[in-house]
């Protein structure tokens, strides 16, 4: 990409106006200097949605080699089940757990019965997804720099603090999107509390 005009879109979240939001049962999106925080609530089928969304010039980004960078703090307080996403494109998101086979990539971090949480690189092209275990251990409370660079109809590399963790070479999605960026949370139909931060976010494509 050395020498490609890049088009550039990043946010830190201190407002919510730009985005399009979801919450139900307790759940909820906070947005402030910190950036943004999202909580299931102690409530079966709890989750959380916020949505960077585009327009008609953008949905094309898949075929123009969009990366994504997001500085997160997964599980920053911990209930005994989730299921949090954040990346690019669509994932269909339900209290009782989300669905990965639309056209996305990204990480999840998910956990059960108060089991080791797992955090795992993600991608679908609207029929199936591709999904890798990165068997990363993740601290409450720590922040980490989560980085996912997909190439043209080629692949897609995951990284963790600027360490490549994981490539993608099937189900990669090309279909038209309109949601640049989403985070998204729910409790699995359990009724525990988790909480996601996120204080910022960057995102490219090429731009011609």
């Amino acid at each position: 990409m050395v020498g490609v005009q890049r088009a550039v879109l990043s946010t830190c979240f201190e407002t919510s106006g730009r985005f399009t939001l979801a919450v139900v049962n307790s759940g909820v999106n906070t947005f402030g200097t910190g950036g943004f925080t999202g909580t299931t609530g102690a409530t079966q089928a709890s989750y959380f949605s916020a949505i960077l969304t585009g327009d008609a010039d953008v949905t094309g980004f898949y075929a123009d080699n969009p990366m994504f960078s997001a500085v997160v703090e997964p599980a920053d307080s911990a209930g005994s089940d989730f299921d949090l996403y954040f990346g690019m494109g669509d994932v269909t998101l339900a209290g009782t757990g989300n669905t990965y086979t639309p056209a996305h990539f990204g990480f999840k971090h998910e956990r059960a019965a108060s089991g080791t949480s797992t955090i795992t690189a993600t991608n679908g092209n609207a029929s199936t997804e591709t999904a890798t275990d990165l068997e990363t251990t993740i601290t409450a409370g720590t922040t980490y720099k989560f980085t996912a660079i997909k190439t043209d109809t080629t692949n897609i590399k995951y990284y963790i603090n600027k360490t490549l963790k994981a490539t993608h070479t099937g189900s990669l999605p090309t279909a038209a999107e309109w949601k640049l960026f989403q985070i998204t949370g729910n409790n699995v139909n359990v009724a525990s509390a988790t909480q996601l931060k996120c204080p910022f976010v960057s995102m490219s494509w090429d731009a011609i």
